[in-house]
């Protein structure tokens, strides 16, 4: 017979949800809060943020969960079906009767759907209908498809994307409470791990660090390479330069004017080139990272000359206000590259040494700029960070795995997810946002723009120990300090998803029936019998306006050298099935 999908939908609803939850609070648009007040029939509405998705990782293209649910059931329910009855088993009515309890209004993805109403309604146990994403992407199909309690068979050729939909789905539904507790007490353990290791290259009251990168001129006196200069465009803060004449280098300074533009050289009048000073940039960050990665600690006192401390922000009250760097600061820059070098001599990296694949488009232009590594696109110090954090994921997962088998190595994924979104912001093709005043990952600001990835001008260092970790991570602080809100809402952290997903999915998973794979979405039909299928539920990749391996390579190189102990119990051969191996830098293209 017909579905319910076929004969009707709550269109108005469900887009209203959907589009609410792709927004953020602070920037919803009033027609998507009116539209809410209106279906919900309250004037004094208040709006909540809680935890979403996309703050596990960055994924591109993720579709709203909440639209993933209500299609999902509806293609899966009878036409007898009524249009009420569907809102109803959504949770969309139980969001309606908390709003006019309560006045907030709770987005659906954080609102269980009523289980037993769907079984009611279908007729039977859900789980003898099996829904199969064979391009699951970040998960929001498969994972709403569990959650209505449907049988779900997932699967990616991304190794990122595979990882993520474990993550995601089978992680917390096979481990639920358990999972959460271990990973939030682990998020703990690399916070203060990082500070022990880590926090003496960086200042305690800073919040983040502006470097220039800076190159010679003709004459041999150096330059920065600068657009603006700016810290703060609406309190008027910028970065302005005194040159020293004599010692033939720049000595940056906090200022309210905007300095004019470098045209000519301050040190012999000649004119000034931006591209021949990046081009010199490029060979001498190149020669630099080299011979520290040789194990030569001498070459770490000349890191200014490649990169330039322009600025520090640093917390005063509840402002952000910044200084010029001092001597302490920039003997901490030199200091990190030295340990750098006494890593490199230990035999003890953990980097990606690998190339950035010649087909990688997201990253052309700064492969054909001369930076052809992906260890290249750090400055020493960033580096030193992602070794000491991949190096610490290591030795974690090995204990983890003998400590509590698949439990510690799914609780090591997250902690490799939380390395990669610190790298998001702790690079050098971050840009700096003098209008929010913080750094522009990778991910949200060059490739959101135009789907590439450029070398700027300045670039942010996050702080990673003190700053940017406990961030990425959100952990909860000890038991007993926890507020039982109805929803919490969340800056941005991985383990508030966590939670939501284990509360939400907790012994959803059946082993043998629910599964998710590594895979040709064109292949399936060799895999899965067609006849054992009942919906195929798929939002196809917009490759058009996605490079998804050109994009998340970047974020596999990390995650792979964190995991790499535990590399084969991630990717077990039963759940591979294409011609690829996770110890390959490169993520797979066309599958031909």
């Amino acid at each position: 017979g017909m579905k319910l999908i076929e004969k009707e939908f709550p269109l108005a609803e469900v887009n209203a949800v959907a589009e609410y939850e792709s927004g953020f609070l602070k920037m919803m648009p009033r027609e998507t809060t009116e539209r809410i007040r209106k279906l919900i029939r309250l004037s004094q509405l208040r709006f909540t943020d809680p935890p979403k998705l996309r703050n596990l990782m960055y994924y591109p293209a993720r579709r709203p969960i909440s639209a993933s649910r209500a299609l999902t059931l509806a293609a899966a329910l009878e036409d007898s079906a009524k249009k009420e009855e569907l809102l109803s088993a959504i949770g969309f009515e139980e969001a309606i009767r908390r709003a006019r309890h309560n006045g907030v209004f709770i987005p659906l993805y954080a609102i269980d759907p009523d289980r037993n109403l769907v079984k009611k309604l279908f007729g039977g146990n859900p789980k003898s209908f099996v829904v199969v994403d064979p391009m699951a992407g970040g998960g929001s199909i498969p994972l709403e498809a569990l959650r209505l309690g449907f049988a779900v068979v997932a699967g990616d050729c991304n190794p990122l994307a595979y990882l993520l939909l474990r993550a995601t789905i089978e992680f917390p539904a096979k481990y639920g409470r358990r999972l959460y507790e271990l990973v939030n007490e682990e998020a703990r353990r690399m916070i203060e791990y990082a500070q022990r290791e880590l926090g003496r290259f960086y200042g305690e009251r800073d919040t983040n660090y502006i470097l220039f990168r800076v190159a010679r001129h003709d004459c041999g006196g150096v330059l920065p390479i600068v657009k603006t200069g700016a810290l703060d465009k609406k309190r008027e803060i910028y970065v302005d330069f005194d040159f020293d004449k004599e010692a033939k280098a720049p000595r940056p300074r906090i200022t309210d004017k905007q300095p004019p533009p470098l045209v000519s050289c301050p040190y012999c009048g000649r004119p000034v080139s931006e591209g021949a000073l990046q081009r010199r940039w490029i060979e001498e960050h190149a020669r630099l990272l080299g011979a520290l990665l040789s194990g030569d600690e001498d070459a770490a006192e000349g890191v200014d000359s490649v990169y330039m401390l322009a600025a520090v922000q640093y917390r005063e009250g509840r402002r952000r206000a910044y200084r010029a760097p001092t001597e302490e600061d920039l003997r901490r820059l030199k200091e990190a590259a030295r340990e750098l070098a006494r890593l490199a001599k230990r035999g003890e990296l953990a980097i990606p040494l690998s190339e950035i694949p010649e087909g990688n488009e997201v990253f052309s232009e700064v492969r054909e700029a001369g930076l052809r590594f992906w260890y290249q696109l750090f400055s020493p110090r960033q580096l030193l960070a992602l070794s000491k954090l991949a190096s610490y994921v290591r030795s974690r997962a090995e204990t983890l795995r003998r400590e509590h088998g698949e439990l510690g190595v799914a609780a090591a994924l997250y902690l490799s997810l939380a390395l990669a979104k610190t790298t998001n912001f702790n690079c050098l093709l971050t840009q700096w946002d003098a209008r929010t005043q913080t750094i522009r990952d990778i991910a949200g600001s060059q490739y959101a723009l135009g789907r590439k990835v450029r070398l700027g001008h300045d670039f942010g260092e996050a702080i990673v120990p003190f700053v940017n970790l406990p961030w990425v991570f959100e952990a909860e602080e000890e038991e007993g300090e926890e507020e039982e809100e109805e929803v919490e809402s969340t800056r941005g952290g991985i383990l508030p998803v966590l939670k939501l997903l284990c509360s939400s999915l907790e012994g959803l998973w059946s082993e043998g029936v629910d599964s998710v794979y590594l895979w040709d979405a064109r292949e399936i039909d060799k895999i899965l019998p067609p006849a054992s299928v009942d919906l195929v539920h798929v939002d196809p990749p917009y490759y058009e306006q996605h490079d998804y391996a050109g994009i998340t390579e970047f974020y596999w190189v990390v995650v792979q050298h964190a995991l790499l102990p535990v590399l084969d119990d991630l990717f077990p051969p039963e759940r591979v099935k294409i011609a690829w191996s996770p110890y390959e830098p490169e993520i797979p293209r066309s599958l031909e």
